[in-house]
């Protein structure tokens, strides 16, 4: 597969489920492969249950070359209040 040259970009939104306070195998993969280093990035979730601040902290530490920025559960959230967030 492909991947698209996220270079040219200086901030990545990276949505996801939250699996018992993981992220998915296929997000990992994802960050394993794209060369995010120095670049600035924020992760939203769409859990239930897990709050984004543990998923957030996880991947600080796994990534730690990542700018990470304060995440978001996006769950009963109106548009407005997930653009403030942007």
């Amino acid at each position: 597969m492909e991947m698209p040259d996220i270079q040219k970009y200086d901030r990545i939104l990276i949505g996801c489920p939250v699996w018992c306070g993981l992220a998915p195998n296929v997000i990992l993969t994802l960050l394993d492969i794209l060369n995010l280093n120095g670049k600035h990035a924020a992760v939203f979730t769409t859990s239930g249950a897990t709050k984004p601040m543990k998923l957030a902290v996880k991947l600080k530490k796994t990534y730690p070359e990542i700018k990470w920025h304060k995440p978001l559960n996006a769950n009963d959230m109106s548009e407005d209040e997930i653009r403030n967030w942007m």
